[in-house]
């Protein structure tokens, strides 16, 4: 039982955080907890967190570069946040470590899956195809009989299945369609994994957020370059506007652009939240923050990942963080793949929330990434063997 349980220890811990995600929204939904951020089972998950903590401590001689940098990353984000409040208070520095917590977070998963064998490596990418699966299966039986549990907005359509927040679900699905586009690359032929791919972009449709419509509109101009095939290009582009259309989330966001103005519809008030956030915080900024940052999160977070993390860390810190952050999870030479997604997904978190520090995300993003490392390790050693 316990050789079985190491087999499929990655399975076991992706089911494991779907299922607490899904209870998260559930006892928020009937009314147990209020705030996502202290749910009864965020606690289970702080568990895991000091869990991958000594994880990372023990295997320190094979991770000690990574945690050197992770150490680097908190002191700036400290020398920051003790500039601007000027001393230490109680109440600001917890906001200030679950802040930190959450940017770190992504990192100690990605030294968990480093140490995976390939078949682990493999089974876990298995029980995040299955999570992908059940949660579009609960989109559709929310948009069919108009289940609120599963809806993601008051007043709009969008569904996004077990998570609390549309955002997290984004970043969720761009990374199951990163996986199953590679499989079908790989395998022209596997007819189940193009079903799967066309099952997870009506899952991505049915979120309603923009950052989904936009991801699947780079996958189909991608798809166009890399194929030449312009017919399911255009085939692809025309389901998306009718989608649009018909889910009425076009008519939304073009009354908002009249109501409003285009660019306060694009970023769903988010220009406005940096006006009346960050620009009156910078105005209080010292020298060191400016180039360490500081803040209090909840004050000036306004859901648009690149900004938020050079408000959090300064010039300096959050260039540090986006360069480790790249390089860790994104950046391999052979794979020309994995670094064209990691310039997607840094757009992508520059225009919403969630993207780089989640606690929801963090597990399916180190996975993913370390899956494409792993696989492109494999094919180098296969080309070098018969070579010789």
């Amino acid at each position: 039982m316990l050789a079985n349980l190491n087999r499929n220890i990655g399975l076991v811990l992706i089911m494991l955080h779907f299922l607490m995600d899904f209870f998260v929204k559930l006892l928020l939904y009937i009314g147990i907890d209020e705030d996502p951020g202290n749910s009864t089972i965020v606690y289970f998950k702080i568990l895991i967190f000091i869990g991958l903590i000594m994880f990372a401590i023990i295997n320190f001689k094979s991770n000690k570069k990574l945690l050197f940098n992770l150490l680097l990353i908190c002191v700036t984000g400290f020398v920051g946040w003790l500039s601007y409040f000027h001393g230490i208070d109680s109440s600001e520095l917890y906001i200030f470590i679950k802040t930190m917590v959450r940017y770190v977070y992504p990192f100690f998963w990605l030294i968990f899956f480093l140490k995976l064998s390939p078949k682990q490596i493999e089974n876990s990418i298995i029980g995040f195809r299955l999570v992908l699966f059940i949660n579009t299966i609960l989109i559709l039986i929310g948009l069919l009989f108009n289940i609120g549990l599963f809806s993601a907005y008051d007043g709009r359509f969008g569904y996004d299945g077990v998570f609390y927040l549309a955002n997290d679900a984004s970043p969720f699905y761009f990374l199951g369609l990163v996986v199953l586009y590679d499989r079908i690359r790989a395998i022209h032929k596997e007819w189940m994994n193009v079903f799967e791919f066309l099952f997870l972009v009506i899952g991505s449709l049915l979120l309603g957020t923009k950052t989904a419509y936009l991801f699947i509109l780079i996958f189909t101009i991608y798809h166009i370059y890399s194929t030449k095939n312009y017919i399911q290009g255009l085939i692809m582009i025309v389901f998306l506007l009718a989608i649009l259309i018909m889910s009425g989330v076009f008519t939304f966001f073009i009354d908002l652009a009249f109501t409003t103005d285009i660019l306060t519809s694009v970023l769903s008030f988010r220009n406005e939240l940096f006006l009346s956030r960050i620009i009156p915080l910078i105005e209080n900024w010292g020298v060191v923050n400016y180039f360490f940052g500081g803040c209090n999160y909840i004050e000036t977070y306004i859901q648009m990942d690149l900004i938020d993390v050079f408000v959090f860390f300064g010039i300096v810190g959050g260039s540090i963080y986006c360069i480790i952050f790249f390089k860790e999870f994104f950046y391999v030479k052979a794979n020309s793949y994995l670094i064209y997604i990691g310039i997607v997904y840094v757009i992508l978190g520059a225009l919403a929330g969630h993207f780089y520090p989640s606690g929801v995300v963090a597990i399916y993003l180190a996975l993913v990434c370390i899956s494409q490392r792993k696989k492109n390790n494999f094919e180098s050693s296969t080309h070098t063997r018969l070579a010789h």
